[in-house]
């Protein structure tokens, strides 16, 4: 199956590629593209990572190819300046760089890459990692389904465990127990949190971006700094006030630490069912003047300011897999 959906994928990266393809698309290229990063990191470390987090990062190499061809290619524009094309409707394609959670290789290996190039990008953070708070359930998850060929947790009083002897065994729950915490209730998930941590969730601080790093970053005109929720929990499993209280703390903190206002806030876990009508309007209300999903698309005449669209980079795409991308053919596809 994985190697059929690899075939598709090629496929449909070279069809995207064809020049009359490429002519085509402009009806669904639109007026700009959001690209969606969280991680970049070394190559060796992205190749030998086996885990489910892999996704989440670029290898400095392809991010420098990357912005080089953005560079070459595009106009590529801060989050203000998309606010603007898009509230006033205008018809050049531009691009925007984003950055997910906060992690410190943004300082470390991105940062240096988009000062190279002169790339603007938005990085939104995590605030509990800048006060010191640097667990990552999706991490301790894994490493402890590395460790053991049996797995199980209490679900609402119902007992739910899986085999996980080999390593597709373990990605499967890892996905299913995922599903399981971003569907749950707050408390749940919490308890949830709990049976997996114990009463002290592991630390990673050597991953995460500190308040000294946020401000040196957003000391460079190149970089804004958003808010990205404070706990980073699925905003669909909380109430309307709770949902307030993450996005106001979160803009809080940061703008205590960065003695500016935080215009711009990137939704966790932001598909469909995961954010939608009632977090746009809390966001809005909040004082935001954009908001970000993980909704698949680029961007087109009357798109809402607080739910724009992204475009997830991945590793494997190269130069031609790139462009097929940003062409918006991804889209049109419902890839």
């Amino acid at each position: 199956m994985e190697a059929l959906k690899s075939l598709v994928r090629s496929s449909y990266y070279w069809v995207a590629r064809m020049p009359g393809i490429k002519l085509l698309s402009k009806p669904w290229k639109g007026t700009g593209a959001i690209l969606c990063y969280h991680r970049v990191l070394p190559g060796e470390r992205v190749r030998s990572d086996v885990s489910p987090n892999r996704g989440l990062a670029v290898s400095v190499e392809r991010f420098e190819e990357q912005m080089r061809h953005l560079s070459e290619n595009y106009n590529v524009v801060s989050m203000d300046r998309m606010v603007e094309h898009v509230e006033n409707g205008g018809k050049e394609f531009l691009v925007a760089v984003t950055f997910d959670d906060g992690y410190k290789d943004n300082f470390q290996y991105a940062y240096p890459i988009l000062k190279k190039y002169g790339i603007p990008a938005t990085i939104y953070v995590i605030t509990r990692f800048l006060e010191g708070d640097t667990s990552m359930w999706w991490k301790e998850l894994w490493e402890r389904l590395a460790e053991v060929g049996e797995f199980e947790v209490e679900v609402c009083g119902e007992r739910r465990s899986w085999r996980t002897q080999g390593h597709s065994a373990k990605v499967q729950c890892f996905r299913e127990m995922r599903k399981i915490l971003l569907g749950s209730e707050k408390e749940i998930y919490l308890d949830l949190l709990r049976q997996i941590s114990g009463d002290s969730p592991k630390q990673y601080p050597e991953d995460c971006m500190t308040a000294e790093e946020a401000r040196l970053l957003d000391k460079d005109d190149l970089i804004t700094i958003g808010a990205h929720t404070h706990s980073h929990f699925c905003l669909a499993s909380l109430s309307e006030n709770e949902v307030a209280e993450e996005m106001m703390k979160s803009r809080e903190i940061l703008e205590k630490a960065l003695d500016h206002p935080v215009m711009h806030l990137a939704y966790p876990y932001g598909k469909p069912d995961e954010a939608g009508e009632k977090d746009f309007r809390i966001a809005r209300g909040c004082g935001f003047s954009s908001s970000v999903v993980t909704k698949v698309g680029n961007i087109s005449s009357g798109h809402d300011a607080m739910s724009l669209p992204r475009l997830e980079i991945k590793d494997q795409l190269d130069g031609r897999r790139f462009e097929g991308v940003l062409s918006g053919f991804s889209a049109m596809v419902g890839r």
